[in-house]
């Protein structure tokens, strides 16, 4: 609920807009680590560079696909996380 207030009102607050921009950047930055660190590792798939990875992990994590699947599609919390940790590690792992 929080989250989609707050994704309502930084159309018309800049401070809202600021504070949810650095959230996410956050986020972002914490998908881009954990890419890097497969990359470093030599564990990231080899069709992915760490861009496009982390584009589409931070894609995965996003606030609209947790509130779709969760929210309008009734998975449970755990579902969700357990799901996402498979499509994660099935997309980005060296196979």
């Amino acid at each position: 609920p929080l989250a989609k207030a707050l994704m309502a009102m930084r159309d018309t607050d800049e401070a809202v807009a600021a504070a949810w921009d650095e959230r996410m950047a956050a986020v972002r930055d914490g998908c881009e680590a954990a890419i890097r660190h497969l990359a470093d590792e030599g564990s990231l798939a080899p069709e992915w560079d760490i861009t496009s990875a982390t584009d589409l992990l931070a894609a995965m994590l996003s606030i609209r696909t947790w509130e779709q699947l969760v929210q309008t599609d009734g998975w449970s919390r755990d579902d969700y996380v357990a799901r996402l940790q498979a499509q994660a590690k099935g997309t980005f792992l060296r196979r």
